[in-house]
């Protein structure tokens, strides 16, 4: 959290959203500091599939929801059998398993899965090489509240 030049200009570099406000050092140091924080409303989500076209909101809602609620799975299974899961089954063999269990219709659980490779985005690898055994580790500071 501080200000640097780029371009000429000062910009403010440091996070953008605090997740977890339980126990979370930034979250503690922006209250220290007095900095605006704010809470933004939960949102339905504009979700575009693979070809650029703009789902309507319920079915962006419903990919939405079906995308982290199986995240979701994945850390907690990771992190309950962690130890009896190959090294090489991935957080992608999850995803397709766990579509397959839910029985999503075959052209949603494909945005599903188009939309789940975004996660590599979030943890800098792809999820075909993800491996499930150690997923736990990827999952942020407990608490659920999001600041802005």
């Amino acid at each position: 959290m501080h200000q640097s030049k780029l371009g000429g200009h000062l910009v403010d570099l440091g996070p953008n959203w605090i997740h977890g406000l339980k126990e979370n050092p930034i979250f503690n140091l922006a209250k220290e500091l007095d900095e605006s924080l704010f809470d933004v409303p939960e949102v339905v989500p504009s979700v575009y599939d693979q070809t650029g076209h703009l789902l309507g909101k319920e079915d962006g809602r419903q990919q939405s929801e079906i995308m982290w609620g199986i995240i979701e799975e994945a850390f907690k299974y990771s992190d309950k059998e962690s130890a009896s899961i190959p090294q090489d089954q991935s957080l992608l063999d999850f995803f397709k398993l766990k579509l397959k269990e839910k029985q999503v219709p075959d052209a949603t659980a494909e945005r599903v899965l188009q939309a789940c490779r975004s996660w590599g985005d979030y943890v800098g690898g792809a999820i075909d090489r993800q491996s499930l055994k150690y997923f736990w580790l990827e999952e942020t500071i407990d608490g659920g509240e999001e600041l802005w």
